[in-house]
């Protein structure tokens, strides 16, 4: 549970790693899906005060403005946890969307903390679920608000280019890789890192860290950071590990899964020689899919492109424990971990002014409220 000392350098100049692969106990290995949580349980409890308080000191009414000069009419809110590597892949699909030519969509984010998502997911679906990412939007049939998720049904709606649905045999594909990498890297990076990350909460400093990362005050609403960091070691780092199912056996088969996947994904692109997951050797390639799209954001946390920034916070991965380092340096070296940096540099944003990788901003609004506002006739 120590924090070594800094970051893993990018190396691109070195050649591709090879893993040895092998073979982790199956019945050791994370779910993708964790059981959502239920009305009862933000109702009532810890987790019931803790909503009320929520729920008086921030918003999730709020929105941006629209962008273009008011040319984009079609507002979808996007309810994630804020350092999800999941809620990621859809942040990801919705910038493409709302940078698309002709594209009448924009959408605000509501990121909250791990725990706290679920009150602001499970009413926003009538409590049928808590899972995120979920988005919000317009039906344009009945005109009502509806709710889509988990990630891989919010991507399909909104960029169903990535998944090339003229092509049967090629869909088919694409979505066998998405859910796959969905169980084998999604679920085994979530499990490595919390695992990690929440092994150390019985100093200052690795609860600064914690709150810093999963809590982070620019992202998340004021009293969500503050609960959170009062929370964390009082029982809720332990709920949130226990509902993850997350151990150090399990912990310890995510990290053999992510080396074999990693491997797979390495000779996959060595193999064809191309540029994409599904490119194949002498034929035209297909270009950026939902497949690089999926295994490029659930391995983020793992190899942490830099353009996340606002989402891993540099002076937190400065003091990441050790193990998660050392597994973060050997697969930022492989031929897949590269992949995972280039897909972030040529497809996550548009080159800044200066031609440089631009940072990925969350598009987020102020969601701190306070309930004294109006009283004897303040703003």
């Amino acid at each position: 549970g120590k924090f070594a000392g800094s970051r893993p350098p990018s190396l691109p100049s070195q050649p591709p790693l090879s893993i040895t692969m092998t073979t982790p106990d199956p019945a050791n290995l994370p779910v993708e899906n964790t059981k959502p949580a239920d009305r009862s349980q933000v109702t009532s409890g810890p987790l019931g005060v803790a909503n009320f308080v929520v729920s008086m000191f921030s918003t999730n009414e709020r929105q941006r403005a629209s962008p273009d000069e008011g040319k984009k009419t079609s507002h979808i809110r996007l309810v994630t946890i804020g350092v999800s590597h999941f809620c990621e892949k859809s942040r990801w699909a919705l910038d493409l969307l709302e940078a698309k030519p002709g594209s009448p969509y924009y959408y605000t984010e509501d990121p909250h903390c791990p725990g706290f998502h679920s009150f602001a997911s499970l009413p926003a679906c009538g409590y049928a679920t808590s899972q995120t990412p979920m988005i919000v939007m317009k039906d344009d049939a009945s005109g009502d608000a509806k709710t889509v998720h988990p990630s891989d049904a919010i991507n399909k709606l909104l960029m169903p280019e990535l998944y090339h649905s003229d092509n049967a045999s090629v869909a088919a594909e694409i979505e066998e890789l998405e859910q796959d990498f969905g169980k084998r890297v999604g679920a085994t990076a979530r499990c490595f890192a919390y695992h990690h990350i929440l092994s150390d909460l019985k100093t200052p400093e690795g609860l600064s860290s914690v709150t810093q990362l999963c809590a982070n005050p620019s992202i998340v609403s004021k009293v969500e950071n503050r609960l959170f960091s009062n929370m964390l070691d009082k029982g809720l780092g332990k709920g949130i590990l226990k509902s993850m199912s997350i151990t150090a056996e399990s912990a310890a088969a995510s990290e053999e899964s992510l080396r074999n996947v990693f491997a797979e994904v390495s000779q996959r692109l060595e193999e064809s020689g191309g540029d994409y997951i599904m490119d194949k050797k002498g034929q035209p390639s297909l270009g950026f899919t939902a497949a690089d799209l999926t295994f490029a954001a659930l391995a983020a946390p793992v190899i942490v492109p830099k353009q996340l920034g606002a989402v891993y916070p540099e002076e937190v991965l400065q003091k990441l424990p050790a193990p998660y380092q050392t597994l973060q340096n050997e697969l930022r070296q492989t031929t897949a971990g590269k992949h995972v940096v280039n897909m972030y540099s040529k497809h996550r944003l548009e080159k800044d002014a200066t031609g440089s990788d631009a940072k990925v901003e969350l598009k987020v609004v102020d969601r701190n409220c306070y309930p004294w506002q109006g009283w004897f006739g303040a703003a």
